[in-house]
């Protein structure tokens, strides 16, 4: 959180929406965590699903991009 200090982490309980949400970004629905980096119009910028080595850096890596 200290590498970005605007950062906004929401968690929501959207199980009625996963699926919809998973598919939008082609992702599996129902494999957990589902992870979601958002732009300051809320458009998904990035998607990924599942516990993968690397989600953390790339994150850090898209927000420098944008």
């Amino acid at each position: 959180l200290n590498l970005i200090p605007k950062v906004k982490i929401m968690i929501d309980d959207f199980m009625a929406q996963e699926e919809y949400v998973a598919r939008r970004l082609y992702l599996e629905p129902g494999v957990y965590p589902l992870t979601i980096m958002v732009n300051k119009n809320r458009e998904a910028v990035y998607g990924t699903c599942g516990y993968n080595v690397g989600t953390a850096d790339m994150i850090l890596k898209l927000y420098k991009c944008l």
